[in-house]
C-alpha cells in the first residue's frame, strides 16, 4: 500500500468517525392530541380526570376503590444534515381508559381526586425524565445505553412514589395524610411545569 493511499483511508476512517462529531439533542415533554375514541388520554394540567375516563370492568372484591393506569413514553428520531445529527425525543405521560376501573360505589369527588394524583404522579415522572436527559451529555455513541438507563431509573422512581402515596395515604383512607400529599403533589406537578 503507497503513503498516499494510505493517508486517504486515514482521512476516510476520520471523516467516518466524525461524520456525526455534531451531535444535536432536543427533549420535548408534549401533549399529543386525544380524541374521543382513543384508549389513551394525553396529560393536560387543564384536563382533569372524569369517572367517564375508566372503563375498565371493576374488581369488586377487596378494599380498592379504584385504579389508575398511568405512566410516560418517549419517540426518538434521529435526521443529519450536513454531517451533524439531531437526536429529537418527544416524551408524553398517558392514561389509559381499558385499564382503569372504580367500583359504583366510590364513584366520589374525593376519590377521584386521589385518582388524579396517581395520574399527576405519572406526570411527575415524566418531567423527571425530561430533566435528567437535558442534565446528560448524550452522544453519538451513548446515547441508545444513557435513554435506557434514566427511562429505567425514573419509572422506578414512579412506581415508588405511587406505593408511597398509596401506603401513606392508606389508599386515600387516612383524609389528613392526603391533604399533605394533595398539597406536596400539587407543587411537584407545577415544578415541572417550569
Amino acid at each position: 500500500m503507497t503513503k498516499l493511499t494510505t493517508i486517504f483511508l486515514v482521512l476516510l476512517i476520520a471523516a467516518g468517525n466524525n461524520a456525526f462529531a455534531q451531535f444535536s439533542v432536543n427533549v420535548n415533554l408534549i401533549k399529543p392530541i386525544t380524541t374521543d375514541n382513543n384508549d389513551s388520554i394525553y396529560y393536560d394540567i387543564a384536563r382533569k380526570l372524569t369517572w367517564d375516563d375508566f372503563k375498565a370492568a371493576p374488581v369488586l372484591t377487596g378494599n380498592v376503590g379504584a385504579i389508575t393506569s398511568a405512566g410516560f413514553g418517549y419517540r426518538a428520531g434521529m435526521r443529519s444534515v450536513d454531517g451533524k445529527a439531531y437526536l429529537n425525543l418527544t416524551v408524553h405521560c398517558f392514561f389509559i381508559k381499558s385499564r382503569s376501573w372504580v367500583k359504583p360505589n366510590k364513584k366520589e369527588p374525593y376519590v377521584l381526586n386521589h385518582e388524579q394524583h396517581h395520574y399527576d404522579i405519572a406526570y411527575i415522572a415524566a418531567g423527571m425524565f425530561v430533566r435528567k436527559l437535558n442534565e446528560t451529555e448524550l452522544t453519538m455513541k451513548n446515547y441508545r445505553k444513557k435513554i435506557k438507563e434514566i427511562y429505567d431509573d425514573t419509572y422506578s422512581f414512579m412506581y415508588k412514589l405511587q406505593d408511597q402515596y398509596d401506603n401513606e395515604t392508606k389508599n386515600g383512607q387516612d383524609t389528613d395524610k392526603q391533604g399533605v400529599w394533595d398539597k406536596k403533589i400539587d407543587e411537584m406537578v407545577l415544578q415541572v411545569r417550569k
